[in-house]
């Protein structure tokens, strides 16, 4: 009898043994699991991040695009003003050149128109000297 229960304790401790065992086994695979999940984590983290700078970078650079297209359509507003101001100054010019122009023609008619008259004065003078004699 003792002998049978000797041996029934030492089955059963053998049985608890067996299960701590597998218990232990099933935690280490567990704690594998869990580490591989981590690692996974923090993979998709470090992705995410890479991305993250990646969209950052695409985005600074089409600002910067933004920028200097903006600093170009400005020079070209500022190109056309000047063109704008140069060709209006020389139409003033054009004008002014023209203002002359007409006012030496006043003037060389005022002179012919001067000289006409003296022309009919000296006529009529003479007619009336021929009419004296």
């Amino acid at each position: 009898m003792l002998q049978s229960a000797a041996a029934a304790a030492a089955a059963a401790a053998a049985a608890a043994a067996a299960n701590l065992s597998l218990r232990a086994i099933h935690l280490i695979a567990e704690v594998f699991e869990l580490a591989q999940e981590q690692q996974e984590l923090q993979q998709q983290q470090k992705q995410q991040q890479q991305q993250q700078q990646q969209q950052q970078q695409h985005q600074y650079l089409q600002q910067q695009q933004q920028q200097q297209r903006q600093q170009q359509q400005q020079q070209q507003q500022q190109q056309q003003q000047q063109h704008q101001q140069h060709h209006q100054q020389q139409q003033h010019l054009q004008q002014q050149h023209q203002q002359q122009q007409q006012q030496q023609q006043q003037q060389q008619q005022h002179q012919q128109q001067q000289q006409q008259q003296q022309q009919q004065q000296q006529q009529q003078q003479q007619v009336y000297v021929y009419v004296c004699v």
